[in-house]
Formats: C-alpha cells, sequence, structure tokens
C-alpha cells in the first residue's frame, strides 16, 4: 500500500495525503479544482473512500491558492515529477492478487470474473486485517498465504499491504488526522489462544510477523506514553 510506502520514507500522515493529492494533481495534469473534484480524483485514482474534509485540510497544508472555491495548482508542483510510488506498489499488489487468482482456479478449476475478483480482493483484505474471516474464499486465501509465506518477496507485499490498510482504516474512522497517532486511555487486550501458534509460528510466518508487528506497535505507544502505567497491557 502508498501509505506503507511513504511511512518507510520517514513521512508523517500529513505529508502521506500531501504526496498523494500531489501525485494526483501531476498524474492527472489538474490545473483548476474545487475540493470536491479533488476528493473524487483522489478516491478514485486509489480506490479510496477519503472524505471531503480531511482532503481538503491537506489542500490547505500544501499552501494551494484558492479564490470563490476554486484552487489553482501552483507551477512547481505541476513541474514536479510524479513520485511513482502509487505505480510501483500498485504493480506489485496486482502481481500478487494475480498469484492469487490463479491459486484459486487451481484449486476450483473454475473461471473467476471481474466480479468476484473484487469479492476475493475484499475478503483478502478483510482477513489480512481479521484473520477470522469465514467467506466463499477464505479457505482458498489462507492456504494461499501458508504457500507464499516461505517467499519473503511475498511476505515483504503482504505485511505492506496490511499495514497499509490499517493506516487507511484509522483516517477514514477517525475522521480527524491530528488526533492520530496518540492514544492516552487505558487498553487492555485480549488475544485468544489461537494467538499463542501466532507467536510459536506454526500458522507460518505471515502471523507470526503479524504479531511481532502488534507487539512492536504496542511497544511504541506505550513508551511515548506520559501517564503513570502503561495504556495497553496483554491478556490470553
Amino acid at each position: 500500500m502508498v501509505f506503507r510506502e511513504l511511512y518507510d520514507q520517514k513521512k508523517d500522515i500529513y505529508d502521506v495525503l500531501a504526496q498523494i493529492i500531489k501525485d494526483t494533481i501531476i498524474s492527472n495534469r489538474i490545473k483548476m479544482f474545487t475540493a470536491p473534484e479533488m476528493t473524487n480524483a483522489v478516491n478514485e485514482r486509489y480506490s479510496f473512500n477519503i472524505s471531503e474534509p480531511i482532503i481538503k485540510s491537506r489542500i490547505k497544508h500544501l499552501g494551494i491558492k484558492r479564490n470563490n472555491g476554486v484552487y489553482t495548482s501552483p507551477k512547481e508542483i505541476l513541474d514536479e515529477e510524479n513520485s511513482l510510488i502509487y505505480d510501483i506498489q500498485n504493480q506489485q499488489n496486482l502481481a500478487l492478487l494475480h498469484k492469487l487468482f490463479e491459486y484459486i482456479w487451481n484449486e476450483t478449476r473454475t473461471e473467476i470474473d471481474e466480479e468476484e475478483k473484487e469479492e476475493i480482493k475484499k475478503e483478502f483484505l478483510e482477513y489480512l486485517i481479521d484473520g477470522q474471516v469465514d467467506s466463499k474464499y477464505s479457505i482458498y486465501i489462507r492456504q494461499f498465504i501458508l504457500n507464499v509465506s516461505i517467499d519473503t518477496q511475498y511476505i515483504s507485499i503482504i505485511n505492506k499491504i496490511k499495514e497499509g490498510q490499517l493506516i487507511y482504516e484509522g483516517i477514514c474512522y477517525n475522521g480527524n488526522i491530528n488526533e492520530l497517532g496518540k492514544w492516552t486511555t487505558k487498553l487492555d487486550i485480549y488475544l485468544e489462544q489461537e494467538v499463542i501458534f501466532y507467536i510459536a509460528g506454526y500458522n507460518g510466518d505471515v502471523h507470526k510477523d503479524m504479531y511481532r508487528e502488534l507487539l512492536g506497535y504496542i511497544e511504541e505507544i506505550n513508551s511515548g506514553y506520559q501517564g503513570e502505567k502503561k495504556v495497553h497491557k496483554f491478556m490470553v
């Protein structure tokens, strides 16, 4: 996911969304636009569903001037080269999905139309986030992830998709990016016994890495917490 790639470049959420808007302006050669138009352009290009107020706040953050509700793209932005991050990551994502579609076809010997591909893509993302999805293709998705977990390249792509999806859902759920990355209330996290198998690696390296990343995020949040007690603790 683009969100994860930009985070890898040490950018915060402001920079991530600003870069996405800039890339949209550059790739579509948009010289003038309204906030609703830019929202539609970003959501269409990246298959997002980000609200207009969030996009509007990032347009303002970029310093793009507005006159009677119409923004004019600065020449310095139009003259920039596209970062290509979206195109590179999208190619990797499509290659992974193509491999998944191919795996399901080999298992079922059933042709997969475009509508079903979208459903598989949706279930794949849900499984990466939840891990407990029970759906039409869930058994094939689980088997596929186990099969590719020995390939470090695919593990890296899967983890970036998962992490990027989490960041994206956080933006859509919160609606106020000023509050993202902050957690000041106490939270107990209860883990199912199945997670013990994740920790031990019995369900494959992907799930093991998921737990390690979760633990790393919790430790990072706790290290920045100013209260007397840790915000998060685990209970099994």
